[in-house]
């Protein structure tokens, strides 16, 4: 298990984080930071500095913001917001009676809020030019920080028994979110917990009830917060295993605890494909041990369009349901469409299977996109072609995210309009 904190650290400032973590520490709460407004950054910390029934000292937040170096190298508009974003940041942290830059009254008060409720609030920095790494991607923040937050756990009395839980910048949580957590990883069989999932639609996105409708039908759930900050009376707590529940314990990397010893059996979370979210819930919950939903807390998830994620990326799925609306509302198409994520998953996992074997021609390429749902009446074979001859010049099992995530940003960037969909349904 040292030997993986080793291999992730290896290389990085040591440590990533300089201040000791708490010796009543038990549960970190990870959030990977890209290219964000200071309002979205602000939203998980005001909702994690006003929980109840828990002390401020037994849980503390690591947000991890980063880029690639050539982001860095060339100061790009992402780099320059990050870099907003980790003076903003410290601006909070250290108590600075002046930021930098301009802020508005109300993303003053937040920062006053925050500081007054003693949240603990610590910084990975990667994204600097002597920080950044070669390649960036969401998992491949989560699982140096991951790295580092059980690094710091086997220096307090939590040790392998500390709680990781991660979300996204653009979440928020019940009051009880911290307590309910810690509860539910008291049962020491316990490796991994997710609690009720929300969404909330963007407001600056347009065609608003549209998107509510279309969510509403693909998500199985209306896109509002719940009316309660709280439930009513405590619920019991649902054991995958014990409780011999057919139903998966729910998985998203917005919605996910593990315990550090499970994170450290498994090796971390993956950085190849944008669904390693899902890869490494499934195999933290294949260890001994079980897994549980705990339905007396909630996370939303704000519901946005991300171009950084891959093909199944919930931003991703988002974007395609935006330009599925616009084709529906300018009477292109007569229903609004999602990725089949069951098809695309199994495509690019064959495509990096038939990688590593050796070269993949394009008969094969073609092959392997007709058996899984493409849409390739619209596409050129020489379009194909040109495929897969990049995918097999470019590929390189040893970079893992260059190689297999090249995979999604080539398949995107070729055939993004004819991906596998399915219908959302009449509904709209």
């Amino acid at each position: 298990m040292e030997g993986y904190l080793e291999k992730i650290l290896s290389g990085e400032r040591t440590p990533l984080i300089a201040e000791p973590m708490n010796p009543k520490c038990r549960l970190t709460v990870l959030i990977p930071v890209y290219n964000e407004s200071l309002d979205v950054v602000l939203m998980p910390l005001i909702s994690l500095s006003a929980q109840t029934g828990v002390a401020k000292n037994e849980y503390e937040v690591v947000l991890i913001v980063s880029n690639n170096r050539t982001s860095a190298t060339s100061r790009s508009p992402e780099f320059l917001q990050n870099q907003k974003i980790i003076k903003f940041l410290n601006f909070i942290i250290q108590n600075r009676k002046t930021a930098s830059f301009d802020l508005s009254l109300k993303q003053k008060r937040a920062a006053a809020k925050i500081r007054k409720s003693g949240l603990v609030i610590h910084i990975i920095d990667k994204s600097s030019l002597r920080f950044a790494s070669q390649v960036d991607s969401a998992n491949t923040a989560r699982n140096l920080a991951g790295a580092e937050i059980c690094r710091r756990f086997l220096t307090v009395s939590a040790g392998r028994d500390g709680v990781i839980a991660m979300t996204d910048c653009d979440c928020r949580f019940s009051r009880n979110y911290i307590e309910e957590l810690i509860r539910t990883f008291d049962y020491k069989e316990v490796n991994r917990a997710a609690g009720r999932w929300h969404t909330e639609v963007d407001p600056a996105l347009p065609h608003r009830k549209f998107f509510r409708q279309a969510l509403a039908i693909h998500f199985g759930q209306e896109t509002n917060l719940p009316r309660k900050n709280l439930v009513a009376r405590r619920l019991p707590l649902k054991f995958q295993k014990k409780d011999k529940s057919k139903k998966m314990i729910p998985i998203s990397g917005q919605n996910m605890a593990v315990r550090a010893r499970a994170w450290l059996k498994v090796d971390g979370i993956g950085s190849r494909y944008s669904f390693d979210d899902m890869i490494f819930a499934y195999k933290v919950s294949g260890l001994p041990g079980d897994s549980v939903y705990n339905p007396n807390f909630w996370v939303s998830t704000q519901i946005r369009v991300s171009e950084r994620v891959g093909m199944v990326g919930l931003g991703r799925r988002v974007k395609t349901i935006y330009d599925s609306i616009e084709d529906f509302l300018r009477g292109r198409t007569n229903k609004v469409y999602i990725p089949d994520m069951g098809k695309i998953i199994r495509m690019l996992t064959l495509i990096h299977r038939s990688l590593t074997r050796g070269r993949l021609d394009a008969s094969g390429l073609e092959k392997c996109l007709l058996e899984h749902g493409m849409q390739l009446d619209e596409i050129e074979k020489k379009d194909i072609e040109e495929l897969a001859e990049c995918l097999s010049r470019d590929f390189n099992e040893e970079i893992g995210i260059d190689g297999v995530n090249n995979v999604e940003r080539m398949v995107l960037a070729k055939f993004y309009r004819h991906l596998p969909k399915m219908s959302l349904g009449d509904g709209i």
